[in-house]
């Protein structure tokens, strides 16, 4: 009797020579897709091609700091935050006031710290301002941005109207504009600084740059470019390099959602008054209105997600950052020339059939 194997399901059983039925496995898959890739022409070149944007992807995403700072410069380049304006387009006040006038601008006891009150959910304008009043130079740019047009002292009808010269521009705010948004005691100034900000950002930056908001604020105040980089981007070097500018410069750092550190507000923006280094420790002092909190290195980094400076001070190729350029440059290398002495076998074989 002859052995039938039409019913046999296909892929499944084979006939050997010696005339039994064995089982086969089914072929698998990605051996399929491995022979259809090699059947493609030039998939070696294909396979380079892949393999240099990978190894490069890898590189950029472990090394984000070129990158953000690029995708910064390029949103200032579509007007979503803020860029310098020219020297010569720069409107500064140098108007003399009377010290009643002053006493309702910025304090009884002039323009300082104390000066700036927080009414509104506008942290990060209200953090650029305070880190303003650390140094003679910044009391100066603060002062230099208020113009009073007219006002009325008296307890009856009382108001002061401003203009707010931001951005190469003079930006009326009125006492109405104010009223609504500040304590009966709050001097004037810093509030009216604060809603021409707001009001330049959302008339001039659309979409509105909520996260662009410290260092377009920084921007308008000193005229200088500013950038901001995740602290997880910087090295301890670099990001220690920066925070000894303060408070020479305005230095921002913005809150996690959850800081583990219960005395730091989440999501919040501090100005960074101080930096010093003693007994081997670094101490930061972070100053928020009514509040200040000093941290270790490894504190800020833990409850702090953002810092915003100015960009000259961010060093994008920093020895980690060309530490992982470099090996992913020799990696690329290696990785081609293999490719390149397969291909080249290949062709050796071929040419001998």
């Amino acid at each position: 009797m002859s052995l039938r194997t039409d019913k046999v399901p296909t892929g499944y059983f084979s006939f050997k020579s010696t005339g039994l039925l064995k089982e086969q496995k089914p072929e698998n898959k990605s051996n399929s897709y491995l022979k259809t890739f090699l059947s493609v022409p030039g998939w070696l070149t294909v396979l380079k091609r892949a393999s240099t944007a990978a190894i490069f992807s890898i590189a950029v995403y472990k090394s984000p700091s070129l990158t953000q700072l690029a995708y910064i410069e390029g949103e200032k380049y579509f007007n979503r935050a803020a860029s310098p304006v020219r020297e010569e387009n720069k409107i500064t006040s140098k108007q003399e006031l009377g010290e009643e006038l002053k006493t309702f601008l910025w304090g009884k006891k002039g323009l300082s710290q104390e000066s700036v009150v927080q009414r509104d959910d506008n942290c990060q304008i209200i953090a650029n301002l305070i880190a303003s009043t650390f140094t003679k130079e910044g009391l100066k740019s603060l002062e230099s941005l208020i113009e009073v047009t007219d006002y009325n002292l008296d307890k009856t009808g009382f108001y002061i109207n401003f203009k707010v010269n931001i951005n190469g521009k003079s930006i009326p705010v009125s006492y109405s504009d104010l009223i609504n948004r500040i304590g009966r005691r709050d001097p004037l100034a810093p509030h009216a600084i604060a809603y021409a900000v707001e009001k330049e950002l959302a008339e001039n930056y659309l979409p509105n740059p909520s996260g662009y908001t410290a260092l377009s604020t920084a921007t308008f105040i000193t005229n200088k470019n500013y950038s901001a980089l995740a602290l997880s981007d910087l090295s301890d070097n670099s990001l220690v390099d920066i925070l000894k500018r303060a408070p020479n410069e305005i230095i921002i750092v913005g809150s996690k959602s959850s800081p583990p550190n219960r005395t730091i507000v989440y999501e919040h923006a501090y100005a960074v008054k101080n930096y010093k280094y003693e007994n081997e420790q670094h101490s930061i002092t972070l100053a928020a209105y009514d509040k200040e909190v000093t941290l270790t290195l490894d504190e800020l980094r833990n409850n702090m997600l953002t810092i915003t400076a100015p960009a000259s001070t961010f060093n994008p190729f920093d020895s980690e950052t060309l530490e992982i350029y470099l090996f992913s440059l020799i990696a690329l290398m290696a990785f081609r020339k293999a490719i390149n002495n397969f291909q080249g076998n290949k062709e050796a074989k071929e040419s001998t059939k």
